[in-house]
C-alpha cells in the first residue's frame, strides 16, 4: 500500500487506497478464473488425448513390445499431466474463492458492517 503513517492518513486517502486495492484484487480474480478455465481446457484436451492413444493401442496394430511401450508410456505421462493440472484447478479454485471472501469482506467493512471470513 502506501508509505504513509496510518495516523496521517484521512478518510478520503484510506478510501481511495481501499478503491485501489479493491480493483486490483478484482484484477488477479479474473486472471485467475483465465487462468482455471485454460486448465479446464486442458484437462478436456488431455482426456480426449488418452482416450485416441487407448483406441489405437487396442487397434492392435502397435502390439509390438518396442511401440505398446511407447504408448503405455505415452498414456503414463498423459495420466500424470492430468493428475497435475487438476491439482493446479483445485488451487485456483482455492484462490479464487478466498479474493471473493476478501472482497466481501472490504465490502462490509466499507459499509460500516464487518464480516467475519
Amino acid at each position: 500500500m502506501t508509505g504513509v503513517a496510518p495516523d496521517s492518513l484521512n478518510v478520503f486517502d484510506t478510501v481511495a487506497v481501499a478503491v485501489e486495492d479493491m480493483k486490483s484484487l478484482q484484477d488477479y480474480t479474473d486472471q485467475a478464473r483465465r487462468i482455471a478455465t485454460a486448465i479446464d481446457l486442458n484437462i478436456e484436451t488431455i482426456d480426449c488425448l488418452i482416450r485416441q492413444v487407448e483406441r489405437v493401442q487396442a487397434l492392435g496394430e502397435f502390439g509390438r513390445p518396442a511401440a505398446g511401450g511407447n504408448l503405455a508410456h505415452l498414456l503414463d505421462t498423459l495420466r500424470r499431466v492430468r493428475q497435475e493440472h487438476r491439482f493446479g484447478a483445485k488451487n485456483i479454485a482455492a484462490v479464487v474463492e478466498r479474493a471473493l471472501a476478501l472482497s466481501r469482506q472490504v465490502s462490509e467493512a466499507a459499509r460500516g458492517r464487518p464480516e467475519t471470513v
